[in-house]
């Protein structure tokens, strides 16, 4: 059991603590915070050639090494299939039904994975049940990124689809888990969409390691100081 702990703490503390990648054209920032040693969020960067990133965030069920250990099977999965060249839906619909075939019933990933076209400013993606990403447009306007699929390990029901999107320059993406949304000391004060949204206008004009970080700190505020789940936030903003 501890060295299971240790070789999900080795894999996921790159992606977890904070990463802030280098690419031209982009500012790029991620932030998690588990709400014990270890836990199931996890966000990742790949790099492709091209000027194209992939970005994925993910929230496995259950948090410590149980969740731990899910996130780090989903990443395993998701670099193992991207390195063949899949589109994204097809990379979807193998993991979905692997995991359908082997999690434990009840056991689930929510995930979000977007290849970036730097160059372009566009984005092809799929959303397997995660909390919708937001688009901030440089004006401060909001939109929301609507899933394309069920979670992953549930019995596929409906094709996973795959949408598009486009960013200007000054707009950009923000993903983040249900740690976000649910933070707070009950349902009536929990940060929601709509209060996520709110905050993120009132920050965008900072820099993406100030909005992620702020966001991160704003949810902890709203839980008392202390995340009772876990919490990630990853921030891109278009130069």
């Amino acid at each position: 059991l501890v060295r299971d702990m240790e070789i999900a703490r080795d894999i996921l503390k790159g992606l977890n603590p904070g990463s802030a990648p280098m690419f031209t054209g982009m500012d790029v920032f991620g932030r998690s915070v588990a709400a014990e040693t270890v836990g199931g969020d996890a966000f990742d960067f790949i790099p492709y050639p091209e000027a194209q990133v992939g970005i994925s965030i993910s929230d496995a069920k259950g948090k410590g090494l149980p969740g731990a250990l899910l996130a780090v099977a989903y990443r395993a999965m998701l670099h193992a299939l991207v390195s063949m060249e899949l589109r994204p839906r097809s990379t979807f619909t193998r993991m979905g039904d692997l995991l359908a075939r082997s999690l434990p019933e009840g056991n689930f990933i929510t995930a979000f994975y977007g290849i970036i076209d730097v160059t372009e400013r566009r984005m092809v993606y799929v959303n397997a049940g995660h909390p919708p990403p937001l688009v901030v447009r440089a004006n401060g306007d909001t939109e929301t990124l609507l899933a394309t699929g069920l979670a992953l390990g549930f019995p596929r029901l409906t094709p996973m689809r795959e949408a598009y999107t486009t960013f200007g320059r000054g707009d950009g993406l923000i993903l983040y888990t249900d740690g976000i949304t649910e933070a707070g000391s009950s349902p009536d004060d929990f940060f929601e969409v709509a209060g996520v949204q709110a905050y993120v206008r009132s920050i965008w004009s900072r820099s993406a390691a100030d909005v992620c970080q702020s966001m991160v700190d704003e949810a902890a505020r709203r839980s008392g100081g202390t995340p009772t789940d876990d919490t990630t936030v990853v921030v891109v903003k278009f130069e």
